[in-house]
């Protein structure tokens, strides 16, 4: 199995032009198939992840906007987990708790078209004079946050459904069930939602909420001038 795999490895480099020195093996049928789709992707995802126009000195209002929303949302958010009661097996849905599962489904639906606008207008330049190895890390950081905005909504979704609980959002419709009450092997679900949420999505917002500020107060730049409103 683990020669299968290797060989499989050095076909796809070799049929996606990697740089690496390995000896050559035919491309099978299957694996230009795989290709038609790889390739494509790989090509489109550093203009995602850069994402960059030069003549942008700030993002725009859209996006400052969604930023802005969005951070308002987690703060509601993270005030009503903390207040809600502990949802345990048999626990009713009580406002609070309900009220938890709309901001959740607003959330995942505002991070949505804040990344479809990140991807469709890119972003402004680095600063200059800021070392690279800050500007990777800030981009590492603010996709673990997009990630992290995708997937807490949709576990607090698998669970509430696990659970049986409706997900209702603000009483004006009631989000589709998509696991079975009980279903054996989903448990787990909750837990780490909470654990993500308490100890990577806040220590991530941390490190951005310090770094936006060591900018402003330590360097003097204007990478957080750029996302205020107005500017």
């Amino acid at each position: 199995m683990a020669k299968n795999i290797g060989t499989f490895a050095r076909r796809w480099f070799q049929t996606v032009g990697a740089p690496i020195d390995l000896p050559y093996v035919k491309p099978t049928p299957s694996l230009r198939k795989i290709n038609a789709w790889t390739i494509p992707f790989l090509q489109w995802l550093p203009k995602a992840t850069q994402g960059t126009q030069k003549d942008m000195t700030s993002y725009t209002g859209t996006a400052k906007a969604l930023h802005w929303t969005i951070l308002a949302l987690l703060i509601v958010q993270f005030a009503l987990a903390w207040t809600m009661p502990h949802i345990g097996r048999d626990t009713p849905v009580t406002t609070l708790i309900s009220l938890h599962f709309s901001f959740g489904v607003l959330i995942l639906l505002v991070a949505v078209l804040r990344l479809a606008w990140r991807i469709g207008h890119g972003e402004p330049e680095p600063e200059k004079g800021i070392p690279q190895w800050q500007t990777m890390l800030a981009r590492i950081v603010h996709w673990l946050l997009y990630a992290l905005l995708f997937l807490l909504p949709v576990l607090g979704w698998i669970n509430a459904s696990w659970r049986g609980m409706p997900v209702s959002f603000f009483g004006l419709f009631t989000m589709p069930k998509i696991m079975a009450t009980r279903a054996p092997g989903w448990a787990w679900t909750g837990d780490v939602h909470a654990f993500l949420s308490e100890y990577v999505l806040l220590v991530l917002v941390g490190l951005h909420v310090v770094a936006a500020l060591y900018h402003h107060f330590v360097r003097g730049d204007g990478v957080l001038r750029r996302m205020l409103p107005g500017t």
